[in-house]
């Protein structure tokens, strides 16, 4: 008799709950919710953020209560922590609203997993436990209002399911469309069939974007590709097609949230799951706020594109001359300061026909990091330069320079500074690096070259060797010069030096072709000079310093009582102004000596005298 009434209290405690269910599901649908309100479920298992935006992000695996009204889950379960999720959620809807002004739909499941998996069908997720089951409930019911909230508003949106994983060995984003590793792997016409089509996450978003299944899973304007141009690597993408024999996170068998609220059984709410790997991504908060913010902007762009079709500016930008091994003393920024990161440069020209605004493209290194933007309404002519360095000082760009060229700095005022990607890393590599030029929006790269030890980012890199080099050879180490295309715009790429009208290691701003009559406009009013060393006699070290009255290829040259050549101490074009150079003689013996200095037609020598 007790087994039949315990029984019976167990029943109407599951029907109690259903029907409770049911009325808070009916009473979500008709709320009016507060954008970026919290509301909770019963004692607060499942919470739901209120958005207005056509985003929806779930968090299913990173809760921590642990009520005991909930026995563990058992059998062969999975029951790993997705750690750091729910705090990386919280701050993608952050970054949303500062980026947009408004918040997307956020559901999160603060029971532990032990207790309840919401991103598997309801026998498995709850083990038939009455309070399981209910908040199992909530959190669908939670998503749906979301859903029909972004219909209601928008018409259509983008579901993402959000996980952390640690299993996998390779550090990159795994996003899951229900399609298997050996699916992807498939070749694209057989990718595109209609089995696989309608079999996908995302297959109400196809016919909208106009784009193909595989051009979408895995094209330059698919979701992976837009992560990839933002530095962090991701399968399926234009790099990585697919996961080839590692492990992979598909969303098939393991996705049921994707399968459930995606447009796997058709709708306007298409959607991804999302394996986040840690490094770089959950491990820290800077790494979360960081990848929240590439999150913000690559969900505003892929959507913006592919589901709300709203138009795309695009231009013809080429990457056009690169300085990545500054010259002994060279000084291409006019600052006054020969600096291994500061004198660095990146060219960019128009190659258009028509006027192109630069405004929000990026200059990207190795790793796809962004070392530069270019600030909004910056219009370049067609056939127009933009000149980008590493760093300048106090004082500013050189007076040489044009003042209708546009030049800019990634760390204006800073003069030893350069190209910075992290603590580690403030200039471009010699040894091999990147030079990424990326349309941000479009997520197109408009142009790529690499040298050295470095792989291509994008199907559009050329190395600095054959056939992508004027010569033939290779181009990477220490080259004391610049590389540049030749002809410009359009041509291969090759040493400056060879190719320039006046034999000049670079040009920022200027065709190599016509370097001399470019880089001799001074308005610097010096007439050249060579002054007197100091001090004189010395022993070991001493000064020169030496003016010049416009850009010019300089040398400074010490010679013995024979005339021959001892040492060269500048060999390389200087701007307009007075210029220092410190010189140490130790491995010279004492004795009588001559410096001569040559820029342009100036010719001078003076005598010093070493005291040993």
């Amino acid at each position: 008799m007790k087994g039949k009434q315990g029984t019976l209290k167990r029943l109407i405690v599951i029907l109690a709950l259903f029907v409770s269910t049911l009325s808070i599901a009916a009473a979500r649908v008709d709320s009016t919710f507060t954008p970026g309100k919290s509301y909770f479920g019963r004692n607060n298992y499942i919470e739901y953020i209120a958005g207005n935006s056509p985003y929806i992000f779930s968090a299913p695996h990173d809760g921590e209560l642990t009520p005991a009204e909930i026995p563990d889950r058992t059998g062969d379960i999975t029951t790993g922590h997705d750690t750091n999720v729910q705090d990386l959620i919280r701050r993608v809807g952050q970054a949303i609203f500062a980026r947009e002004g408004r918040y997307p739909h956020i559901i999160i499941c603060h029971l532990d997993r032990k207790k309840l998996d919401a991103n598997r069908e309801m026998a498995e997720a709850t083990q038939g436990n009455p309070y399981a089951i209910q908040a199992w409930k909530e959190w669908h019911s939670f998503i749906d209002t979301a859903a029909q909230q972004v219909q209601k508003s928008f018409g259509r949106g983008f579901y993402i399911d959000l996980h952390g994983y640690s299993s996998h060995p390779i550090q990159r984003l795994e996003i899951g469309y229900l399609l298997s590793g050996s699916t992807l792997s498939l070749s694209d016409a057989a990718l595109d069939n209609a089995s696989n089509v309608n079999s996908s996450s995302i297959r109400t978003m196809i016919p909208i974007s106009g784009l193909s299944l595989s051009q979408l899973l895995h094209g330059p304007k698919s979701l992976g590709s837009f992560f990839e141009n933002r530095g962090y690597p991701a399968v399926p993408s234009e790099m990585q097609p697919n996961p080839g024999s590692s492990a992979y996170f598909s969303a098939g068998t393991d996705g049921y949230d994707t399968q459930r609220h995606g447009s796997l059984n058709g709708g306007p709410i298409s959607g991804v799951q999302i394996e986040c790997n840690m490094i770089g991504v959950r491990d820290s908060v800077e790494s979360r706020k960081r990848f929240a913010e590439a999150i913000a902007e690559v969900i505003d762009y892929y959507t913006s594109m592919h589901l709300f079709q709203k138009p795309v500016v695009t231009s013809q930008l080429v990457l056009n001359e690169v300085m990545f091994d500054v010259p002994a003393d060279g000084d291409a920024n006019g600052d006054g300061l020969r600096s291994l990161r500061g004198d660095e440069f990146v060219e960019v020209v128009n190659a258009g026909t028509s006027d192109a605004n630069v405004g929000g493209y990026r200059i990207l290194e190795r790793d796809a990091r962004t070392v530069f933007t270019f600030p909004q309404n910056i219009v370049l002519k067609p056939k127009e330069y933009t000149v980008v360095f590493g760093g300048v000082g106090q004082s500013g760009f050189g007076p040489s320079f044009p003042s209708s060229l546009k030049l800019f700095s990634t760390q204006p005022g800073q003069a030893d500074s350069g190209f910075s990607v992290s603590s580690s890393k403030t200039n471009l590599l010699g040894g091999g690096d990147n030079v990424i030029l990326l349309n941000a929006q479009a997520n197109d790269v408009m142009d790529e070259v690499y040298w050295g030890s470095a792989s291509p980012h994008s199907k559009k890199g050329k190395k600095l060797v054959r056939p992508y080099t004027l010569k033939g050879d290779s181009i990477a180490g220490a080259i004391a010069q610049s590389v540049t295309r030749s002809p410009d715009v359009s041509g291969l790429w090759a040493l400056h030096k060879s190719v320039s009208a006046a034999g000049l290691p670079y040009s920022p701003g200027a065709a190599a072709s016509a370097v001399a009559a470019v880089l001799n406009q001074s308005v610097v009013p010096v007439q050249s000079a060579l002054l007197q060393n100091y001090p004189n006699p010395f022993n070991p070290t001493t000064s020169f310093e030496f003016r010049v009255s416009s850009f010019e290829f300089v040398t400074l040259r010490i010679f013995d009582v024979l005339g021959r050549e001892v040492a060269t101490l500048v060999n390389d074009v200087r701007p307009a102004g007075t210029h220092t150079i410190r010189w140490d003689a130790s491995s010279l013996p004492g004795g009588v000596y001559f410096y001569q200095l040559r820029a342009g037609s100036f010719v001078d020598t003076k005598k010093l005298l070493l005291t040993k």
